[in-house]
């Protein structure tokens, strides 16, 4: 627990924003609650006693999220989700995990908050569905089947004119391995998509990446703006069924507004390792 608890805390970031004082106090009180359940959610000592929690964090967030100002406002004492901003300042998106006592498997939630024409607040919950997606791969989802993460980092793009949000995400699996995920969000029409073709993989273009790893190793998967490439450790087999880093790092360059594979990334001219 720990661990995770670790991994979430290290990507929350979020701008501050300002109510009226009435709506501040409201608001203090909101978050207040949600904190404690937040709590709750990961540190709960039964299943039960987390599912309770969670189903009252959600619809209190879902209930905030909608209130005039939320947009602007900070949620950085909730420290079990994870709250990026995208770049143009349009959206939002909140996620969190709910894993059971014993770490055997994660049910992950998310909300996404944006504007959409006229400056209309708009707020989208998402489901997730991971256990009955078999190649995620090669899949475009909605909101309503949505491959779920706690998502770390976010970065703005466009294709053809259309733009794309780049999403980097931890995603717990069971006790044995853990995964770690590049997905694509957009809107088509009135609704919000993820999944699409903008990686060029060794096998082809993929709609998204998703690398598995034993629990106990440590994968690194980050953007470096410099670069505007994906960097993440290169995942051998280290026995036992299980893959991790090998010292090698491979990557993903923004080429033309698409993600194109890199072998042997040489990491030692970037900024971090």
């Amino acid at each position: 627990m720990n661990k995770f608890l670790s991994v979430v805390v290290l990507f929350l970031a979020c701008k501050t924003g300002a109510f009226s004082q009435g709506g501040k106090n409201d608001f203090r009180q909101r978050t207040d609650s949600l904190k404690a359940l937040g709590r709750n959610i990961l540190g709960g000592k039964t299943d039960s006693a987390r599912v309770a929690s969670n189903e009252k964090f959600l619809l209190l967030m879902q209930e905030t999220l909608n209130s005039p100002g939320s947009f602007e406002a900070s949620f950085d004492s909730v420290t079990n989700v994870s709250r990026l901003t995208s770049h143009d300042n349009l959206l939002k998106v909140y996620t969190w995990t709910l894993p059971k006592v014993d770490m055997s498997s994660y049910t992950f939630f998310g909300i996404v908050q944006y504007y959409s024409g006229k400056k209309k607040l708009t707020v989208i919950r998402l489901e997730d569905v991971s256990p009955g997606i078999e190649n995620p791969q090669s899949l475009k989802t909605n909101s309503e089947n949505w491959f779920g993460a706690v998502y770390y980092d976010i970065i703005d793009g466009k294709k053809a004119g259309k733009k794309y949000y780049t999403l980097l995400g931890w995603k717990g699996n069971n006790r044995t391995t853990t995964k770690k995920v590049i997905d694509v969000m957009y809107f088509k029409k009135d609704s919000l998509m993820f999944g699409y073709p903008l990686f060029k993989s060794e096998k082809g273009y993929v709609n998204r990446v998703v690398f598995e790893y034993a629990t106990e190793a440590v994968m690194s998967l980050r953007y470096e703006s410099s670069k505007k490439m994906i960097v993440f450790d290169h995942l051998s087999d280290t026995g036992n069924n299980a893959a991790g880093p090998d010292g090698k790092y491979d990557a993903y360059k923004l080429v033309k507004g698409r993600w194109e594979f890199i072998k042997d990334v040489d990491v030692s001219k970037f900024s971090s390792k």
